[in-house]
């Protein structure tokens, strides 16, 4: 006989019933906003311990009533391996619904994970299960609606880890009725766990939810078992109404999981422990397909992201496989990257052989070239080991994340050898040239720009002194000019730019490269703020292009890119909203919507957002940017923390300046590591970073970084430029605050001085 009190508080410990039916109580092991779950035994017919879900005292409403009983028959109908199955149902002699299910003795599949430290490779393996739970689960017409690790239990089974998934007790019927009660969610009553939940199950109607509200949760668990947090906590950042007010107007944006893991600071190191490596290693494994991945299941729309839960489970399957995922876009050299990956043995013994046949080639062509009367066989023989080397360039570029990100330890030990191959090259300078030239733009693509140097500068030295074509010279100038651009050596850069385009005009050759190097010279003079002679020079190289190549072409977009910055900084706002977009829209069509290229001008273009008060579609922006650029890259790159940067203003902007903290302390420590401590880039980022601690109060750490800033600008760029100018502006507007007026009034002249004696230049 039941010992039940139905009427007692449901608070007290002697609420809790000695038997439920033939089942005899031992403890509680857990207890919901409906339901209590007891661990009991059974003794007849069989002798087992099972779980006893009873409804809670009080909570008799029909629409709880319908959900109790919905949750017993979806786990009634289901029959799966990894879903807690139901043995037996019944009413307690009080009247109160109740079933029996299995007893599963595990842990929550996040602590699990981390418990026993699981690579990520293993993570994956383990989650595999659990998307084939949720596709059965559908297949039956049942949506958990809570999916979340402690939803997950993972215990062993003959010692192989088993993941199950409980507690259906918010399950939503499709198409079929569950129980003789109606199952409602209530209008204003969000059911779930905030953290996983989908944009759609926020809304609180719960007349439109479908299998895929599931997907998203599978996509935040995911994210959490690689990265050790969420995406987005729901009680940071304005609180959880805050959080679920956002998520309804689809305005969360995750940040990817390697800037996650870059923003938990010291807790990196712990995090990446328990997965067995260290946190660059954790970053590489966290960027390409699984990123993809994850955004792909928690798409704010979810008309994009996996149809059903095998869909990402196929996926993880294939990544773990070194197959193609269908979350990534299907490029030919993304493919080729896999292939190479499942095929490594076969793969570089045909490179050994390639190298061969290059080698062999170069060596028969030199030989013939010594010989006059051979002169067309050499020709012929030159001709094909152009097209064996353009065959081992493409290897290389697998390198260049402008291409492929495939930045491994592999990756740079082809190339750090293959550079230092090139010395052994000296008596064939054709050939040393070309490669030093490849593999110094291989190294800057990477950010790796101190191994760059050498290569480069060698390589313009030997294409001016073996008198070669004007479009070689050109290129091998040009190619320098960049990387002294990006090492912040303007006049330098210009110089070259300068030298190369003095080569090209003198030989009437090529006016698209002269277009080209021009664009990019006009760049430097942006730079240091000569719009006038910007402008002028873009000009010309648009119509160079227009003409020569027609206005669709991808190199087109380059320049108006370029036009859309001066627009920018000028002000012209919609001007430059109107250049980003048709750039952006050529170079979509051209080169695909996840290419560097895009991203790079979506930057540019959130920077108008941002200037416009577009707060909302500047963030978006940024972030489609940065989630191409770190699934190019991988982790660090000035690209990167460009876009970082970006997002920082707009939240400053926005008044969320502890985020903004954040992300510039982020761009700073990934420049510093990138460029060194002296580049011009940071004193743009302390400059802004100086501004958001004042707005802060943090009076002491702005002046500190306002005068860091000063120190980069006047040793860059000259103590009479713009951007000294201005931070000595910051810098007396933080000294006034804190009651420092003269030291002020003294930075402030000196600001007023350079601004006048520039305007009394420009006249």
């Amino acid at each position: 006989m039941s010992t039940e009190n139905p009427d007692a508080s449901p608070t007290r410990p002697t609420d809790h019933p000695k038997t439920i039916g033939p089942y005899h109580i031992v403890q509680v092991i857990g207890e919901g906003g409906m339901g209590v779950v007891y661990l009991a035994e059974q003794k007849q017919p069989v002798r087992r311990t099972v779980a006893v879900k009873m409804m809670k005292v009080g909570m008799d409403t029909k629409e709880v009533i319908g959900r109790f009983e919905a949750e017993r028959q979806a786990l009634a109908v289901m029959n799966h391996p990894n879903i807690a199955k139901v043995l037996d149902a019944g009413t307690s002699e009080s009247g109160r619904p109740y079933f029996v299910m299995e007893h599963v003795q595990g842990i929550p599949l996040n602590e699990y994970c981390d418990n026993n430290k699981l690579t990520t490779r293993a993570r994956l393996q383990l989650f595999g299960p659990v998307c084939q739970a949720v596709q059965h689960a559908h297949q039956k017409g049942i949506i958990h609606r809570d999916l979340k690790p402690t939803n997950v239990l993972v215990s062993q089974q003959e010692g192989v880890a088993t993941p199950k998934i409980i507690d259906f007790g918010i399950a939503k019927a499709i198409g079929q009725q569950l129980s003789e009660h109606t199952i409602v969610t209530l209008y204003g009553q969000a059911m779930g766990t905030p953290a996983y939940m989908s944009p759609e199950q926020a809304e609180m109607s719960g007349l439109d939810v479908d299998t895929r509200t599931d997907i998203y949760s599978l996509g935040v668990m995911l994210y959490e078992i690689l990265v050790g947090k969420v995406p987005v906590d729901p009680f940071e950042d304005g609180g959880l109404q805050a959080f679920l007010a956002r998520l309804v107007m689809r305005d969360v944006n995750p940040p990817t999981p390697t800037s996650r893991l870059n923003s938990l600071g010291n807790a990196r190191a712990a995090i990446a422990q328990a997965r067995g490596t260290d946190p660059v290693s954790l970053k590489k494994q966290l960027s390409g397909d699984l990123q993809w991945m994850v955004f792909k299941a928690m798409d704010k729309d979810r008309t994009r992201r996996y149809e059903t839960a095998n869909e990402l489970a196929r996926d993880i399957e294939h990544h773990l496989n070194d197959e193609p995922v269908t979350a990534r876009p299907p490029t030919t050299r993304y493919r080729l990257r896999k292939f190479v990956r499942r095929n490594r043995v076969p793969f570089f013994a045909g490179v050994t052989a390639v190298l061969a046949l290059l080698l062999g080639s170069v060596v028969a062509t030199v030989s013939l070239i010594r010989t006059q009367q051979a002169e067309r066989i050499a020709r012929r023989e030159a001709a094909t080991a152009t097209e064996v080397s353009d065959f081992l360039v493409g290897l290389f570029e697998v390198s260049n994340p402008g291409e492929a990100r495939a930045n491994t330890i592999t990756a740079r030990e082809i190339l750090d050898s293959g550079a230092a191959a090139i010395d052994e090259l000296r008596d064939e300078p054709e050939v040393q040239r070309a490669l030093m030239r490849i593999m110094g733009q291989v190294y800057k693509n990477l950010g790796l720009f101190d191994q760059a140097e050498p290569l480069l500068e060698q390589s313009a030295s030997l294409f001016e002194q073996m008198d070669a074509e004007a479009p070689d010279v050109a290129r091998a100038l040009n190619d320098l000019a960049l990387l002294r651009h990006q090492q912040g050596e303007f006049p330098v850069a210009e110089s070259l730019y300068v030298a190369a385009i003095n080569v090209l005009e003198e030989s009437g050759r090529n006016p698209v490269l002269l277009a080209a190097i021009m664009t990019n010279l006009a760049t430097t003079y942006r730079v240091q703020a000569r719009s006038e002679e910007a402008v002028s020079l873009l000009t010309e190289a648009l119509e160079l292009k227009e003409r020569y190549l027609g206005p669709e072409d991808e190199r087109v977009a380059t320049t108006l890119n370029a036009m859309a910055v001066i627009e920018r900084q000028q002000q012209n706002y919609a001007a430059a909203e109107s250049l980003f977009t048709r750039a952006i829209e050529i170079r979509e069509a051209a080169l695909g919507p996840n290419h560097i290229q895009v991203a790079r001008t979506l930057n540019s273009l959130g920077g108008v957002y941002a200037r416009t008060d577009r707060f909302d579609a500047a963030i978006e922006t940024y972030m489609r940017s940065l989630t191409i650029k770190e699934a190019v890259y991988g982790g660090d790159h000035p690209d990167v923390s460009n876009t970082l940067n970006n997002l920082a203003i707009v939240h400053s902007m926005s008044e969320r300046y502890q985020d903004a903290v954040r992300l510039y302390l982020q761009a700073l420590d990934m420049d510093e590591r990138l460029l060194g401590p002296e580049h011009p880039s940071l004193g743009s980022r302390l400059n802004n970073l100086g501004i958001t601690y004042r707005l802060l109060g943090r009076l002491e750490d702005s002046e500190q970084v306002f005068r860091r800033a000063l120190a980069i600008y006047e040793e860059a760029l000259g103590r009479d430029h713009p951007r000294v100018a201005e931070t000595l502006d910051n810098l007396a507007r933080t000294l006034r605050e804190a009651g420092r007026a003269d030291e002020a009034e003294q930075l402030a002249a000196r600001a007023e001085a350079i601004e006048a004696r520039r305007a009394q230049s420009n006249n």
